[in-house]
């Protein structure tokens, strides 16, 4: 049977493949896009992909990046006359998984012994199983089924709203490529991030400029807004009150 595990390394590259052999993937420096049936991630140093038998994968990488990759392949039964019945069921769909700070610490740990040895060794198959048994023990999330977590986003928002707020910020926080994330929070929400955050502001606003004392100047600087007129525009914008309106309601 088929089991490997080396650190590969990548830079700057931009492909498509598919293979007759199950693979896991995680990075130990830098990131990559990966797609799966049309479903996109990001691949980094805290979330891997599981990429079974003949799943088509295209794959981006921007920067430079090393990834951690375990091949499995053969007849189930072998896995089964090894003892290792269940990590054939780890491939049964395409899938990501969160790589807490001990399963990082296993990948940094294989980074620095596989390059030492071919990568079907017996000590890289160990460390292969160990690490394939590790991750079948954590949840997995189904590709199919891979939402946006808003709460995250929307507790990154409200920590953040006094300063500038990228695309490209929110959509490291969920793992996502820039356009990836824009569609998905365009279903999520129904609403593109700049008019989001606009209303996350003018929402904050409005409970500062009700409940304090505090100066226009203040709070537009408070809740991310240029200067006072681009607050006082965006809030007639979307309630049809001005800021001196509604602090004499």
């Amino acid at each position: 049977m088929k089991l490997t595990a080396d650190i590969r390394h990548y830079r700057k590259l931009g492909a498509s493949d598919s293979h007759g052999y199950h693979q896991l993937l995680v990075a130990v420096s830098g990131s990559m896009e990966l797609a799966m049936q049309g479903r996109e991630n990001v691949i980094t140093t805290s979330r891997g992909g599981i990429v079974p038998a003949e799943c088509r994968h295209d794959f981006v990488v921007t920067g430079d990046n090393q990834s951690l990759v375990i091949d499995v392949g053969g007849d189930p039964q072998e896995l089964a006359e090894r003892g290792l019945p269940e990590l054939d069921r780890l491939f049964d769909k395409a899938s990501w998984f969160a790589a807490d700070p001990a399963l990082q610490q296993l990948a940094r740990f294989a980074a620095l012994e596989l390059p030492r040895h071919p990568s079907d060794s017996a000590i890289a198959q160990q460390l292969a199983v160990t690490l394939l048994l590790a991750v079948q023990g954590r949840p997995l999330q189904d590709v199919d089924r891979s939402p946006l977590d808003l709460a995250v986003i929307d507790s990154y928002i409200d920590q953040h709203l006094h300063e500038p707020i990228r695309v490209a910020d929110l959509a490291r926080l969920v793992h996502r490529s820039p356009g990836h994330f824009q569609a998905l929070f365009g279903q999520a929400t129904g609403q593109s991030v700049l008019q989001y955050l606009r209303k996350r502001r003018a929402e904050l606003a409005i409970r500062l400029i009700e409940s304090t004392d505090r100066s226009l100047a203040d709070i537009a600087t408070a809740t991310g807004f240029a200067h006072q007129s681009a607050l006082t525009h965006t809030l007639r914008e979307l309630t049809g009150i001005t800021p001196g309106r509604l602090r004499r309601r």
